[in-house]
């Protein structure tokens, strides 16, 4: 005490047994300290008027999560590293309690995307490679859909051997190919023209292995003017 006031190092306890252990500075629980809630989880680290504010680590044992970074009157904000019950990690940075920013996710499978997020989804420029399925994607995205251009591609094989199977280059909506885009086919073929929700869809340009070409309207993945001389 000082003055009749708290300060220095102590312990402070409520009725609901929720206990501080740290600093105190003139009456508030400010300096650096450990929070100890009845569920089991704690924080260590630095507070400020009773928030954690500055760096500490959060671990909540029952939800089986971990965060280690920096603070901001209570709320994960800055950089940190969030660690998640089925070992998923988030690396990269926060505001007021959300990802945004720049930062990678490590998924369970082992899949991860790595660029920009707002509100705790991807949003902005950033890339995903798909390792369960070799896939990787790398464009624009909007509320965690490819939303907007970017370039899609089909991996085979491993490591720097790894070959290029199909493209696609264009624009996408709610992670459908929607717009004006291209696709390159491993055989040697290629669409280039209108999609909608996935599929070859207005008017586009398609062009066979062999050289040959088909320009004109596309519905629901079907070329509608297609003639094949010799072929009723």
């Amino acid at each position: 005490m000082r003055y009749g006031l708290l300060q220095g190092k102590g312990e402070f306890k409520w009725v609901d047994g929720t206990m501080y252990n740290g600093e105190f500075t003139e009456n508030e629980i400010t300096g650096n300290g450990r929070y100890d809630w009845p569920d089991g989880s704690y924080f260590e680290g630095d507070v400020q008027n009773g928030l954690r504010h500055g760096t500490g680590t959060y671990v909540n044992p029952k939800e089986g999560v971990k965060y280690d970074g920096q603070w901001k009157s209570g709320l994960r904000h800055g950089e940190g590293t969030l660690h998640y019950r089925n070992k998923s990690v988030y690396v990269g940075e926060w505001e007021k309690g959300q990802k945004c920013g720049k930062g990678r996710m490590t998924y369970a499978s082992g899949n991860f995307y790595e660029g920009e997020w707002l509100d705790n989804k991807r949003n902005g420029e950033g890339t995903m490679n798909w390792l369960d399925t070799n896939e990787k994607y790398e464009g624009a995205w909007e509320d965690n859909f490819q939303c907007g251009f970017g370039t899609h591609i089909w991996l085979e094989g491993s490591g720097d051997n790894k070959l290029l199977r199909n493209r696609y280059v264009g624009y996408w909506k709610d992670g459908l190919r929607h717009g004006q885009g291209t696709f390159y086919y491993s055989n040697g073929s290629k669409y280039e023209g209108d999609w909608c929700k996935n599929l070859k869809h207005g008017q586009g340009v398609f062009t066979f292995e062999d050289g040959t070409t088909y320009q004109g309207p596309f519905e629901n993945d079907r070329m509608i003017n297609r003639s094949v001389p010799g072929v009723a």
